[in-house]
């Protein structure tokens, strides 16, 4: 039996922040949306209503929005890297 090894396709020559990036921006959505879920369900059990959030609760929001931010930014940079060491070689 011959098995096969599927990789998603990059499409050929320059691609924009939109195009192929990788895993990274589906992990970095993932874990954001786990984030959101785990902060309402957070403030859901202190008994805070949806909304109307506390100072702790936004603060986490805070906290979560600038990780996701720093994230995408990390993501697409390193995108950039591998993007342009490919065409310069």
């Amino acid at each position: 039996m011959a098995s096969t090894h599927i990789t998603p396709a990059r499409p050929a020559g320059r691609t924009s922040a939109a195009g192929w990036v990788g895993p990274g921006l589906p992990f970095v959505g993932a874990a954001s949306y786990a984030g959101l879920v785990a902060l309402v369900t957070w403030q859901a059990l202190r008994g805070q209503p949806l909304l109307a959030p506390d100072a702790a609760t936004l603060t986490g929001l805070a906290v979560l929005v600038a990780a996701t931010v720093a994230g995408v930014v990390g993501v697409l940079r390193a995108h950039q890297r591998t993007e342009f060491a490919s065409m310069s070689l």
